[in-house]
């Protein structure tokens, strides 16, 4: 390729600096540009809040549910290890042994 000539893909090249003050120059798009006032007209039936959701300490049915579930895997754990898993067993025979004659 001699010196003198461009390729297709030089001129189609840009540095970050020259994209970054394209972008400054432009008029931008209108997703990036929002103002609050702006995005509450976008969404005027949703209400701005706080999306972090409370998730403790627990309310009162919180701590009722807790101690329903404490309960029920104590009661469980209870029963597993009280059960009777003793095998029953057989009577014991004696075993008479005929003397063998040689």
């Amino acid at each position: 390729m001699p010196h003198g000539r461009k390729s297709a893909h030089s001129e189609a090249f840009k540095t970050p600096d020259q994209i970054a003050s394209e972008d400054s120059n432009a008029a931008g798009s209108p997703l990036l540009n929002t103002s609050p006032e702006q995005e509450s007209s976008i969404n005027p039936s949703k209400p701005k809040k706080d999306r972090k959701i409370k998730l403790w300490p627990p309310n009162k049915l919180g701590w009722i549910i807790i101690a329903v579930i404490v309960i029920l895997i104590a009661a469980f754990c209870i029963w597993f290890f009280t059960r009777s898993t003793k095998p029953t067993s057989k009577p014991i025979t004696a075993v008479r042994l005929s003397p063998q004659s040689h």
